[in-house]
Parts: structure tokens; C-alpha cells; sequence
């Protein structure tokens, strides 16, 4: 006989999740995402945000998001 442990999943890495985030609509900015990772439990958040390229495309996914009528709420 075999016991399962049930084991929770990990959360997702920080970029992946701070795309799932502006795809959400519920952002309307990329500090607007980077508050809700703080408030996941990332750190070191800035440090992942520094590029002007993950940061344009983040506010472009946030601006179109919000733009789509079926937006998910977040907070």
C-alpha cells in the first residue's frame, strides 16, 4: 500500500505569473502587477522587471486586456 502525500503545487515563476496577470485584465499597469506579486509572496521583484521590452509588452497585454469585456477580477 502506497500513501499520497498531498503536496501543494508551486506557484508559477515570476514572469510566467505576471503574464497570466495583464492577460487577466484585472491590471492596468506593470506596477499594478508587480504590487499583486508582492502581495503572492515574490521577491526580488524589481530585479525581474528591469527591461524596458518585458515591461512595454507587459503594459501593451494590460492595455488590450482591459480593452476585452470578459475580464477577470483580482484583490
Amino acid at each position: 500500500m502506497s500513501l499520497k502525500l498531498d503536496r501543494p503545487i508551486p506557484p508559477p515563476p515570476i514572469i510566467e505569473r505576471a503574464y497570466q496577470l495583464a492577460h487577466s485584465g484585472g491590471f492596468t499597469n506593470i506596477n499594478d502587477i508587480c504590487q499583486q506579486l508582492k502581495a503572492e509572496g515574490y521577491s526580488e521583484i524589481a530585479m525581474h522587471f528591469d527591461g524596458t521590452a518585458i515591461r512595454s509588452d507587459l503594459t501593451r497585454i494590460c492595455g488590450a486586456a482591459q480593452r476585452r469585456p470578459e475580464r477577470m477580477k483580482f484583490g
